[in-house]
Formats: C-alpha cells, structure tokens, sequence
C-alpha cells in the first residue's frame, strides 16, 4: 500500500512538472505580447492622439474600420471600370469625355467617432450643346446608385462648345 501511495504522489509530481513546463512558456509569450501591445498603444497615443484629440482605441478602431471597409466588396457602390463604362456609355454623340475620376472620399468624424467613407468620381469634357450637356447630367442622376451629380451653372452659361466638370457623390 506504501509503494502504491508512493507512486501516485510520483505521478502526481511528475503531471504537475509537465503542466508547469508547458504553462510557463505559455505564460512568458501572452506576458512579452501584452507589453508589446501597450507599447504600440501608448506609441499610438504619443504619435495620433495628441494631433487629433482621439484616444488611440479609437484612432485603431477608426483605422481598422476603414481598412475593413476598402476590403469588402458590399461597400465598394460600384467599381471604378463599371462606372467608367456608364459615364461613356450615358455620354451622347455630343458630349466628349477627356477626365475620369473615381477616388474614396473620407469625411471628418468626432472626437470619438469613425469616420466615413463615400464614393466620388469627377468627370471633365465638353459638349456640342446646352441640351446635350443637360441630358447627360439628367441620365445620370437618373442612375439608382447616384446620390447626386454636381454641375455648376457656369457649364450652361455657353450654348456650344461648352467644357465641363461633373462631380458625382455615389450612395
């Protein structure tokens, strides 16, 4: 009974060493990745948060959230070689594009709010005509995914051989 007793305690030492062995450098590696974390945190806040008055959980969160948002395709309203081809496609035999452009715009947010992000492209040319010039504008505000199409009056002072620049705000 002694010798049994005895090799259980053996056991039970020896479980407990392995445990330690494998805990300790599991401890060691979640110790050295907190402080590095807090490093880059309070480097954060050293570099950003003094500029900005954000905190640096927030400027991460901002920053994460953008990137996030340029990786996925829901939030892309349309790419940029589709809108092109409608841009051209909507644009009549009197209207001559010689500008495309289709860039993310991001809006200034809060202290402690993300930012957001809206789709923008600008288009340059010029028309034959006032109508011509009209029409264009009108087929593409009457696109789904457009929240508006900016054309100054400047553009309509002229009744032929008007150059333009449209700028365009997606949904």
């Amino acid at each position: 009974m002694e010798r049994v007793v005895s090799i259980i305690s053996f056991m039970v030492t020896i479980v407990f060493f392995v445990g330690a062995l494998v805990a300790i450098p599991s401890l060691v590696f979640l110790s050295s990745q907190t402080k590095s974390a807090q490093a880059e945190l309070s480097g954060v806040t050293a570099v950003f948060g003094e500029e900005s008055g954000k905190s640096a959980s927030v400027l991460i969160a901002e920053r994460s959230e953008l990137i996030s948002y340029f990786f996925t395709e829901e939030n892309i309203p349309l790419y940029p070689t589709e809108a092109f081809n409608y841009f051209i496609e909507d644009a009549g035999e009197g209207i001559n594009i010689t500008n495309l452009i289709y860039k993310p715009e991001v809006s200034k947010a809060g202290k402690d709010e993300v930012s957001q992000i809206t789709y923008v492209a600008g288009i340059s040319g010029t028309s034959d005509t006032r109508d011509e010039l009209i029409k264009y504008r009108k087929k593409l505000e009457s696109r789904e995914d457009i929240a508006s199409v900016d054309l100054p009056i400047g553009s309509l002072v002229e009744d032929k051989d008007i150059e333009f620049s449209i700028t365009i705000t997606f949904k």
